[in-house]
């Protein structure tokens, strides 16, 4: 007896039609998968990350350089790293630390307050790698005289901000040296997780050996205080079209970042890997502009402020160029001291900024968080991330090292022979 066979379905072979449509769409999406990558260069060796490297400083043989590789590891606003290390010609134990005023964001930075901020975070890391390196740093700051108050962009490139000797001693560990390499800016939301106890006893070690007052918020009612003052600062920043058209230093693709080397990246924002690959791919495609690279960033500062726990608030008796400079120095302390124990500083450096428009929030920040004559330096947001992000950029070492030039002999006199005694006539008359 013949039997009907009902399974009409063909065999799912080499040449059925649902193979060939299935190695169709595998071929389509390995080929746009491969030209996103081009369009973002994620094939490319993260060149940037080079000096986050614990031994990078070894590849270089003069001290000096390897004190600078270690220093230019120190946080900058925005990442921009406005250094300038200037080798002495004279005493190869010696170099001059200048600011970079081309580096400079001059329309947020009109008193040269922040850049002068940053010299002293680097400064602080580079007398921890020298002392690591087995030398005992001799600094001496402002050794030409400080430049002056209103962006005295001509006195910052002529006016060395420290001179450093490294005087050969025994070879240190000093406890904060590891935490130089951890150190992570995360601009994502923090967990609800009270500050560890040995950050306030830190604070508190502070406030009794230094003239510069560190200023822990956490109460529920002054950290909501605190919180929209700097939402309020935030919103100025973003709304206000001069300080946006400054803002070119968000690199997008792993082209830009090998290139330079520099700026804010989508790798500390709250993105998984996909998600920022396709960001970054996206955002090649279609370009961001200023005012939505602002949006951006602001969005990432405004998570943290929103979720830190704490606050911690640094100021100075006064306002000189020595006392922005040690602010610099204690707050890359801080950062170090909280990242060997697993807690984010991050900066809101928006609610110090010196320009009119921000009189407002400017003054509630010291009108309720400011001793009588103190000047905030800088206000950071603490606590957890929720998740470990990737360092940021670091410039080539080289690229901030300059030689000092030897002094140009003196240019011979040479004087015209005077003329004869009978060759002066008197004047006609």
């Amino acid at each position: 007896m013949e039997t009907l066979d009902t399974d009409s379905s063909e065999p799912a072979g080499q040449g059925s039609p649902r193979a060939l449509v299935v190695k169709i769409v595998l071929a389509v999406v390995g080929g746009l998968l491969l030209l996103m990558m081009l369009v973002d260069g994620t094939y490319l060796v993260r060149q940037y990350r080079t000096p986050w490297q614990p031994l990078y400083y070894q590849s270089f043989d003069d001290p000096r350089v390897q004190v600078a590789a270690l220093g230019m590891l120190a946080y900058s606003q925005f990442n921009l790293q406005p250094w300038r290390v200037v080798l002495d010609y004279q005493d190869s134990t010696v170099f001059w630390l200048y600011g970079d005023t081309s580096r400079a964001l001059r329309q947020t930075d009109m008193f040269a307050r922040r850049i002068t901020f940053d010299q002293g975070t680097f400064l602080q890391y580079a007398i921890l790698g020298a002392e690591h390196l087995g030398y005992q740093p001799r600094v001496q700051l402002f050794p030409k005289g400080q430049y002056g108050s209103l962006g005295d962009w001509v006195g910052i490139d002529s006016l060395p901000v420290a001179r450093v000797q490294l005087i050969p001693a025994d070879r240190q560990n000093p406890g904060l040296y590891r935490a130089m390499f951890d150190v992570r800016l995360p601009r994502l939301p923090y967990r609800d997780t009270p500050v560890p106890a040995i950050l306030e006893e830190f604070f508190h070690r502070q406030n009794q050996s230094s003239r510069m007052r560190l200023q822990i918020v956490q109460a529920e009612e002054d950290r909501n205080m605190l919180r929209d003052i700097l939402q309020a600062a935030l919103e100025v920043d973003r709304n206000l079209q001069r300080v946006v058209d400054e803002i070119t230093f968000l690199r997008i693709t792993e082209y830009q970042k090998n290139r330079y080397r520099d700026g804010l990246t989508a790798d500390a924002f709250d993105y998984s890997a996909f998600g920022q690959f396709l960001w970054q791919v996206a955002h090649a495609i279609f370009p961001v502009d200023q005012q939505g690279a602002a949006d951006f960033l602001v969005a990432g500062l405004s998570q943290v402020v929103d979720s830190s726990p704490a606050y911690v608030v640094i100021s100075s008796p006064r306002n000189s160029r020595v006392e922005q400079l040690q602010a610099g120095m204690l707050y890359a302390r801080i950062q170090l001291v909280a990242s060997a124990i697993g807690v984010a500083v991050l900066p809101i450096p928006q609610v110090v900024r010196d320009y009119p428009e921000m009189f407002d929030p400017y003054v509630d920040l010291h009108t309720e968080f400011a001793l009588r004559g103190f000047r905030v330096q800088m206000v950071a947001g603490l606590g957890l991330p929720a998740r470990q992000v990737a360092p940021e950029p670091r410039r080539f070492v080289m690229s901030i090292v300059e030689e000092e030039p030897p002094p140009k002999p003196p240019r011979k006199r040479t004087h015209l022979p005077l003329p004869r005694r009978t060759e002066i006539r008197p004047p006609s008359r």
